[in-house]
């Protein structure tokens, strides 16, 4: 496993079992990547991946912190995340807004019965905003 990918799955796994508490700071990129002996660009890109996850948050001269969660509760939102951040990397490589992303999803999942939570109410408030919103608005 390349050594981006471990760094990023020993974070996610601490912070996913409570090892690294919310709010928790974690080293600086500099720090972790002379203590685990690879480039700075390779932690760096370790922690963007794990800030699009939610799992950590860092802020200028704030540091890198755990985010306050709630975290996954299970692999199948994690699965989730990731499809969707294959989505959107690919839409980007070739030229989709966010808008067109949103549009293509609003439209495939209206042809489901019903919205997941089968009956939940925020799902369906989601799933009905998602449906009849106009994604060209500001």
């Amino acid at each position: 496993m390349p050594s981006g990918e471990q760094i990023k799955a020993r974070l996610r796994s601490a912070i996913l079992s409570g090892e690294i508490g919310p709010g928790t700071g974690l080293p600086k990129i500099r720090a972790l990547a002379a203590e685990v002996g690879v480039n700075a660009n390779t932690v760096a890109a370790a922690y963007r991946d794990l800030v699009r996850e939610g799992l950590i948050a860092t802020r200028k001269r704030g540091g890198t912190r755990v985010a306050p969660g709630p975290f996954l509760p299970n692999a199948g939102d994690l699965e989730v995340r990731k499809a969707s951040d294959r989505l959107i990397s690919t839409a980007q490589l070739y030229g989709w807004s966010g808008a067109d992303v949103i549009r293509l999803v609003a439209g495939r999942w209206s042809t489901e019965p019903r919205p997941p939570g089968h009956g939940d109410a925020a799902a369906a408030s989601i799933y009905d905003f998602l449906r009849n919103r106009d994604y060209d608005e500001g």
